[in-house]
């Protein structure tokens, strides 16, 4: 990957970050949490450091985040996650980790 490209995709991320920042907020204080508690720490830090910065929402923009979030699930059919990751953690919080493993 070219230094140019590196750089577009770092910006992609931060971009992406800022708009995970927004969204979580809207959705408030628990929704956000169950969320982050799924994230790899790395994902939770960048975006933890854009909600910390982030500026006030009116409930118009707010309202606007989660519609726009949920055109984009229906437009490209499924919200963009790693199948085996999710379930095996949503596993792991329901069941512990031992169970969560005899299942899987």
């Amino acid at each position: 990957m070219s230094i140019s490209q590196q750089a577009e995709a770092a910006a992609k991320a931060q971009a992406g970050a800022k708009n995970a920042a927004k969204l979580l907020t809207a959705l408030g204080e628990k929704h956000a949490a169950d969320i982050l508690r799924r994230l790899p720490s790395d994902v939770v830090q960048s975006i933890g450091y854009h909600m910390m910065t982030l500026e006030s929402l009116s409930t118009a923009e707010m309202n606007a985040l989660i519609l726009e979030f949920m055109q984009d699930c229906v437009d490209t059919k499924t919200p963009s996650i790693s199948r085996d990751e999710y379930t095996k953690k949503v596993l792991v919080d329901a069941l512990g980790v031992e169970t969560a493993e005899s299942v899987i």
